[in-house]
This record gives structure tokens, C-alpha cells and sequence, in this order.
């Protein structure tokens, strides 16, 4: 939380730009680090990653996704954009 928020490690900090995460993006080293680092680096990233672009994927695939307004950000356990965004199933 507190990493995030430093502008010396994402200029904007507060500013929703997920392009800072992308590969080649301009971010100083160790800045997020999610999993950890080093020897005691989660032993699940791999599988966590693998899941979550599986579900994504699996929801893409059943579901066309749209959103209804624009929305906000709230603190919770991390930032959080609160959307309202509809679901609609796809026909096969």
C-alpha cells in the first residue's frame, strides 16, 4: 500500500494507469512486487498467474462484458475501481 503510493517510484501515484505495469514501462526495479522476491518468493506465483489469466479467459469466453458507467476508487485490501459492469451471456 504504502510502496504504491510513493512518487518517487510511479510518478501520479494516485492516478489509474495500468500501463505502469506493463512490460518496458519505466518503473524503478522492486517497486511492486506482489509475490515477493528472492528466496522467500511465493512458492505459488506460477499456478496464481496461470489461474487467473484461466478464469479471465474462461469468462471472456461465456460472457460479453461491457460497462455500464464510469466509476470510482475506494481503498479496501488494494485499490480497488468500483464499476457496475454487465454480464451478458453469449449464445452458441
Amino acid at each position: 500500500y504504502t510502496m504504491s503510493r510513493r512518487s518517487s517510484f510511479f510518478p501520479e501515484p494516485l492516478a489509474f494507469r495500468p500501463e505502469r505495469f506493463l512490460p518496458g514501462h519505466s518503473t524503478k526495479a522492486n517497486s511492486h512486487v506482489p509475490f515477493g522476491v528472492g528466496i522467500r518468493s511465493c512458492q505459488g506465483r506460477r499456478l496464481a498467474l496461470y489461474e487467473a489469466a484461466y478464469v479471465v479467459a474462461r469468462i471472456l469466453q461465456r460472457f460479453s462484458v461491457t460497462s455500464v458507467e464510469r466509476g470510482s476508487r475506494t481503498v479496501e485490501f488494494t485499490l480497488t475501481p468500483h464499476l457496475r459492469v454487465a454480464f451478458a451471456a453469449r449464445l452458441h
